[in-house]
């Protein structure tokens, strides 16, 4: 079948006159012809015989992916780079080497001939970035961007360069030597932590990298080069001195809320075991007037000193007089990470569940409460009684929501919510509560009446298609929740339900007659093409070898308005050597041949030449093209 597939969409690109149906087919050889060399040859094809940027970009995008290292893919790509080509598609050829030519000397040669100053400047850039991508260890390629490193060179190409070079260039003196000397004094400050940066991939704790980020940090005046020559020290060298001291020397110092923010982050990650460090994160916690350093030094002091008490009570003072949610949800986020068993945390999330109006808080504290409080059964009890005592429906709908989350199998948390279900006449907390069920209620009958009786009394449409929804998720095999369906395929005048009730019973009535029957009867009845197209789906999923359905099926195929998917379903349906569909699709076939010659003899041919016997054609017109499903697995 994927070999036939690919012949179809080679079929394409090779006949087709439409640029937009090319493209299509080039991309989609991406997911089925990896590897194959004549859908690589086909693209290559493509790429010579039009003149249209999309389809030819398109067929550059995919060779780009089919194959990585494929010679003849990397030739075509780099014969595309040539300056006569359109921008787009030699834009994309570049972006293309980078993902299948590593090591390759032909595609590096051809992007390290992109860097002359005369090419244009976005694609200059670009033979940079992918040269990072592709030129591991190659001299040619460091050469090369050590030469864009020069003060004449744009900003922007010399950082990109500088970046590369940190990707390839591992262990080579020359690299080393051009991002060390990029250090120097400069009024470049970007630049040179960049090549920092690059130095310590190449050259894991450069002294002369981390003198240059330390001086940035001490002496800039300007606040984001010092904040990035933070973060940077932070990545380059976890437990060095110079950098640790740099950066506590930021502690003690600084009054400005994201350089401190910044440092406090980087101290986290390498100031381990550093007793000045825990110190003055410590002191940033209880004191600093800034609640995101705050919680900055909260999250570094858990890496650096876990289980720490000062932190638990910090981060609780913290709660208790926070004036924005985020910095409400970030505290509470940390105390689910180092609050384990402690009870004051514990009360405090409880409280904090019951006076909240921040969904985003409510939420990370019924998480929060599942990791502290010794597992589920605090936060569920906690939120079973928030749903027992409120009288607020937005509390309501947020704790059924959590429910929903940590509840799964627990009979507590059904019980309330089956409750909710039976209590509220408001039809937003309806639907959450019934959404909720169909999340942790799978196989408990308590939850299925529940939302059974919720599917048959409601006259909202929403909230009827909720409960059909959950029903799918938690009722397979029950007897009741399918004739609940099977009755609201019957009843609703509301397409939208009518699909989700299909839907449904495609999850849960595997081999069920009656679910059966009941969506061939919405096959016959219905004039909507996409809920047609959502029974078919179930019907594939519930019917195998139902010859009724086959049969049926059959007759739909000849005129429906939903071909494609009937046909789907066919094949997925009917046993190998299924008489019925046999005969049904020859019939079809022989019935059509003389509307479609075309493409029927195409199929024809191509069966004959694979010695398949074709048993059925189906087509539908997209954008002046057809698209052809063969049911070759159906056999004699």
């Amino acid at each position: 079948m994927k070999a036939q597939s690919i012949d179809e969409l080679i079929y394409i690109l090779k006949t087709s006159t439409h640029n937009d149906t090319r493209r299509q087919a080039a991309e989609s050889l991406v997911h089925i012809g990896k590897g194959n060399e004549t859908a690589i040859l086909a693209l290559v094809n493509l790429l010579e015989t039009t003149t249209d940027c999309y389809p030819r970009s398109a067929a550059a995008e995919s060779l780009g992916q089919i194959d990585q290292g494929n010679e003849t893919a990397i030739l075509a790509l780099v014969n595309l780079l040539e300056p006569t080509t359109d921008f787009y598609t030699r834009s994309q050829a570049t972006e293309s080497l980078g993902k299948i030519g590593q090591g390759n000397e032909t595609a590096i040669l051809a992007l390290v001939n992109l860097l002359e100053p005369t090419t244009d400047f976005y694609i200059r850039r670009q033979a940079v970035e992918n040269l990072g991508k592709i030129g591991q260890g190659n001299e040619t390629a460091i050469l090369a961007l050590v030469n864009l490193l020069e003060p004449t060179t744009d900003f922007d190409t010399r950082r990109q360069a500088a970046a590369s070079l940190g990707q390839i260039g591992q262990g080579n003196e020359t690299a080393i030597s051009a991002l060390v000397n990029l250090l120097e004094p400069t009024t470049d400050e970007d630049n040179c932590i960049q090549a920092a940066e690059s130095l310590n991939e190449i050259d894991p704790g450069n002294k002369t990298a981390i003198s240059a980020l330390v001086n940035l940090l001490e002496n800039s005046t300007d606040e984001k080069t010092r904040i990035q020559a933070a973060e940077s020290l932070g990545e380059i060298d976890p437990g060095n001195k110079t950098a640790i001291s740099a950066l506590v020397n930021v502690l003690e110092n600084a009054t400005k809320k994201w350089i401190l923010t910044a440092a406090a982050e980087s101290l986290g990650k390498i100031g381990q075991g550093n007793k000045t460090a825990i110190s003055l994160l410590v002191n940033l916690l209880e004191n600093s007037t800034h609640e995101e350093t705050r919680i900055q030094a909260a999250e570094s002091l858990n890496k650096l000193d876990p289980g720490n008490k000062t932190v638990i009570y910090a981060l609780v003072n913290l709660l208790e007089n926070a004036t924005d949610c985020y910095t409400h949800r970030q505290a509470v986020e940390n105390l689910g990470k180092i609050g384990q068993g402690n009870k004051t945390a514990i009360s405090l999330l409880v409280n904090l569940l019951e006076t909240t109006t921040q969904h985003g808080t409510f939420r990370q504290a019924a998480e929060s409460l599942v990791q502290i409080g010794q597992g589920k059964k605090t936060a569920i009890s906690a939120l079973v009684n928030l749903l027992e005592t409120t009288t607020d429906e937005d509390t309501c709908r947020q704790a059924a929501a959590s429910l929903g989350e940590i509840g799964q199998g627990n009979e507590t948390a059904i019980s309330a919510l089956v409750k909710l279900l039976e209590t509220t006449t408001d039809e937003w907390t309806l639907r959450q509560a019934a959404e909720s069920l169909g999340k942790i209620g799978q196989g408990n009958k308590t939850a299925i009446s529940a939302v059974v009786n919720l599917l048959e009394t409601t006259t909202d449409e929403d909230t009827c298609r909720q409960a059909a929804a959950s029903l799918g998720e938690i009722g397979p095999g029950n007897k009741t929740a399918i004739s609940a369906l099977v009755n609201l395929l019957k009843i609703t005048t509301d397409e939208f339900t009518r699909r989700q009730a299909a839907e449904s019973l495609g999850k849960i009535g595997p081999g069920n007659k009656t679910a059966i029957s009941a969506l061939v009867k919405v096959l016959e009845t219905t004039p909507d093409t996409i809920t047609r197209i959502r029974v078919a789906e179930s019907l594939g999923k519930i019917a195998t070898g139902n010859e009724i359905t086959i049969k049926k099926l059959i007759e739909f195929l000849d005129g429906s308005s939903a071909l494609v998917s009937i046909a789907e379903t066919l094949e997925k349906i009917a046993f190998p050597g299924n008489s019925t569909a046999i005969e049904g699709l020859r019939e079809l076939l022989h019935k059509s041949s003389s509307s479609y010659t075309s493409p029927v003899k195409v199929m024809e041919k191509q069966a004959k030449t694979l010695d398949i016997p074709i048993l059925g054609l189906v087509w539908s017109h997209k954008r002046s093209h057809f698209r052809l499903l063969k049911f070759s697995n159906i056999r004699n």
